[in-house]
């Protein structure tokens, strides 16, 4: 029985770990994207 725990606390900090990872990913790429509006802004202004 305690095994069936472990696992599962295993499958769910598993969950939760790749969730962030995403997250972060996502959040990385939107600053990426406004970067680059910002530079396309900036070479349109010249």
């Amino acid at each position: 029985m305690i095994m069936f725990y472990v696992l599962f606390a295993i499958i769910v900090l598993g969950i939760v770990s790749v969730d962030v990872h995403l997250r972060a990913i996502r959040k990385s790429n939107e600053e990426i994207v406004e970067l680059l509006r910002a530079q396309s802004k900036s070479r349109e202004s010249h």
